[in-house]
């Protein structure tokens, strides 16, 4: 199976065959206005579909795709726009980015029971950012955007209380970041609006990971 978005559409089409066409299983509309409601991001595993959406209700939705798309739970974060979708290794936990709004711009939202009200387990105000990416990684979270300090990491370590611990000002907007691991060291892989540097990679600090705490 694939999975597109089309403003406000969800779409799954058949990816069965090498070659030929790609007919569409199933298509429909989340909701919201059709002329300003977005999906900005999505996620999809074995059984769920996981996206963000901006102009609608509410700005995170799962809907599981076994056998056909089906809404199994979804969660209002306030009056605010969703840009950007992590979830945890384990899947019981989402990270979302929103666009820079009067409250907070990164919220930790538990889904271990897909089928439930989805809670908040906490949110941080990101200082002016509005995301465009993020990622996770042990106990980490590198997020990307425009405003305020474009680059900042924040510590997990109690999820209830995630705090920044780095950051980079780098005069131009994040666009995506990709993660890559060595043995010693972390480092975030950007895409960048500067038009000499568009292309950055990013060392984690002290305490960032690895055997040795330099990553």
């Amino acid at each position: 199976k694939g999975f597109v978005s089309e403003r406000n559409n969800l779409i799954m089409f058949d990816l069965s065959s090498a070659t030929g066409a790609r007919p569409i299983i199933q298509s429909l509309s989340l909701g919201g206005n059709k002329n300003k409601t977005l999906v900005t991001d999505l996620y999809v595993d074995e059984q769920y579909v996981y996206l963000t959406l901006k102009e609608h209700t509410n700005e995170f939705l799962i809907y599981e795709h076994t056998p056909t798309l089906n809404l199994v739970g979804q969660i209002s974060l306030g009056d605010m726009n969703a840009t950007a979708l992590f979830i945890s290794e384990d899947k019981s936990k989402a990270f979302i980015g929103t666009e820079n709004n009067a409250l907070d711009e990164l919220f930790i939202v538990d889904i271990t029971n897909k089928d439930s009200t989805y809670t908040v387990i906490s949110s941080l105000d990101l200082g002016g950012m509005s995301v465009n990416a993020l990622i996770s990684i042990e106990n980490r979270i590198m997020i990307g955007g425009s405003g305020g300090q474009v680059y900042q990491v924040v510590e997990i370590d109690t999820l209830t209380s995630p705090v920044i611990c780095g950051g980079l000002s780098l005069g131009n907007t994040v666009y995506d970041i990709s993660l890559v691991q060595t043995d010693t060291s972390n480092y975030s892989y950007i895409v960048t609006g500067d038009s000499t540097n568009d292309f950055q990679i990013i060392r984690g600090g002290l305490g960032g990971g690895g055997p040795d705490g330099n990553g």
